[in-house]
């Protein structure tokens, strides 16, 4: 065993043996394949409608008789755009973000079921990055569901779950 070989395999045990929580893994994934970021309004029929919802938000107009639209009052929340400096902007990057970290936790936690904790850790990295796009809040709901089959909470944290589960899709609308 060569000098680098021994150095890298000993750095390896003392991260195993450290076993830090998936919670903390799934952030330094996040940090390290960071994607959120604001865009910015597009000229085309195809993008006006996210400005119309950030409009439609920000004039304070009543959705089902001032507005009619699929995503409702909620929807510019999906679309992290610089519409509007200011509020409207920031809580649509902060809410992103945060799917995006619940994201990579969940992703961490759902390989760590099967990986060891640097083989999960890389391999989250890796789908992090690679993947282009992905619908997160359907990909955060399907990893919490493969988990909650793998290891069923307790009552109280079924109730926990049902409540945020079905408070879940009003915000997306």
């Amino acid at each position: 065993m060569n000098g680098l070989e021994s150095t890298a395999r000993g750095w390896l045990d003392r991260v195993s043996r450290l076993n830090p929580p998936t919670w903390a893994i799934g952030i330094l994934v996040a940090l390290l394949g960071w994607k959120p970021g604001f865009g910015h309004p597009v000229s085309g029929l195809d993008a006006s409608w996210v400005v119309g919802l950030f409009m439609a938000a920000h004039e304070h107009l009543r959705f089902g008789t001032e507005v009619v639209f699929t995503y409702g009052p909620l929807g510019f929340l999906r679309f992290p755009w610089l519409v509007y400096p200011g509020d409207l902007s920031l809580i649509s990057y902060l809410y992103s973000a945060t799917l995006f970290v619940g994201f990579c936790i969940l992703l961490v936690a759902v390989l760590r079921r099967r990986l060891n904790l640097l083989a999960a850790a890389f391999v989250a990295l890796v789908v992090v990055v690679q993947l282009s796009w992905v619908e997160v809040s359907v990909a955060i709901s399907v990893m919490a569901a493969m988990l909650i089959v793998e290891r069923p909470p307790s009552e109280r944290g079924m109730f926990a779950l049902a409540i945020s589960g079905g408070s879940w899709p009003g915000s997306k609308c």
